[in-house]
């Protein structure tokens, strides 16, 4: 059964009144500005490094490694240095002091 909305009732005699339209106000509308929605955010990508596996990860440390290994042997064994390769060589002596030329092999 539908349900019924009650009606307003009228006194009799009265009239309706007229709506009237409500006056501005003295101060224009700021109008806001459309900011998007927060769903339409941009999908950020993972870095290459965090989407390797651990096993990856572990070869790609290995190679730096064996890489920085080469390069401290060549510039052990020549005889000419750079300002780089001289200062490296000469704080891995005091930290290592023999075993400096060791150092490489373990890398």
């Amino acid at each position: 059964m539908p349900v019924r909305k009650p009606k307003s009732r009228r006194k009799s005699g009265t009239k309706a009144k007229k709506a009237l339209p409500r006056k501005r106000a003295s101060k224009p509308a700021v109008q806001k500005s459309k900011k998007k929605p927060t769903s339409a955010l941009p999908v950020r990508i993972p870095p290459v490094w965090q989407t390797l596996s651990i096993d990856r990860r572990l070869d790609v440390i290995g190679v730096v490694l064996t890489l920085v290994g080469l390069v401290t042997l060549l510039s052990l064994v020549s005889a000419e240095r750079s300002l780089l390769t001289g200062t490296l060589i000469r704080y891995l002596g005091q930290i290592f002091g023999w075993g400096v030329y060791i150092l490489p092999a373990g890398l």
